[in-house]
């Protein structure tokens, strides 16, 4: 008998802490947020000194991501440190959870010149349904 109650209550406590998934498997994401930027040189050494990135949270009903300020302009502002070439950069944005397979264009993850001082990047979720756009300014310290 008393193997029994423990089974039960074995069950019953890892059910109740596992976590539904965010979405259904196979379903695609119609999120396209950017949560983060990492920017390196030629040698991959981290450049940022500074960063702003608009703040994602989930909503505690939808479990949907979302921008915290939805009044928030998708720009991402970075400066960088002091005698870095703004020529040679390998930027990547580091997509949210819920984003992890959206499409960046124009692409990411390669040495470009930003010395224009940044660009437009448009990221459209999965399924193709919702698509932002980010201004990047880029900095030299």
């Amino acid at each position: 008998m008393h193997k029994y109650l423990i089974a039960a209550f074995l069950f019953i406590s890892v059910y109740a802490c596992s976590k539904a998934d965010d979405q259904p498997i196979g379903a695609k994401s119609d999120q396209a947020l950017v949560q983060d930027i990492m920017i390196a040189d030629s040698l991959q050494n981290d450049v940022i000194a500074t960063k702003s990135v608009p703040k994602i949270v989930t909503d505690a009903i939808t479990n949907v991501e979302k921008l915290d300020k939805p009044s928030d302009t998708m720009i991402i502002s970075v400066t960088l440190k002091p005698g870095v070439d703004i020529r040679y950069l390998n930027v990547r944005f580091v997509l949210s959870s819920q984003s992890k397979y959206a499409k960046i264009s124009p692409s990411l993850g390669h040495m470009s010149d930003y010395s224009k001082g940044g660009g437009i990047y448009k990221i459209t979720s999965q399924s193709g349904k919702n698509s932002n756009i980010y201004s990047l300014i880029i900095k030299g310290s």
